[in-house]
């Protein structure tokens, strides 16, 4: 076996070759009240969109929404990597 490094650029290639897309994406962490929430900003194919998430002690614990929190959507199979990566695949089809 033979190991070396591949540059990034070269390797999102390999990937959109092998996987027929990729999903980029921007995380920003954000401190709101007692939380760190995870911001994630998708580039193409699925510019703009974003998801955001914090670590719970319990499903039950009780915390202050931020304000700029969209819906909850955990559990939601629209919102699987699996659903995500057929959305960009339509998309780039469409494209």
């Amino acid at each position: 076996m033979f190991e070396s490094a591949i540059p990034v650029g070269e390797a999102k290639e390999m990937l959109s070759r092998l996987c027929g897309v990729t999903l980029d994406k921007t995380r920003c962490l954000v401190r709101h009240d007692r939380h760190v929430w995870e911001v994630d900003v998708h580039q193409e194919p699925l510019a703009g969109f974003g998801l955001t998430e914090t670590e719970l002690s319990s499903e039950d614990e009780v915390f202050t929404r931020p304000d700029w929190l969209g819906a909850e959507v955990t559990g939601d199979p629209a919102y699987s990597k699996r659903e995500l990566v057929a959305r960009a695949l339509a998309g780039k089809r469409r494209g």
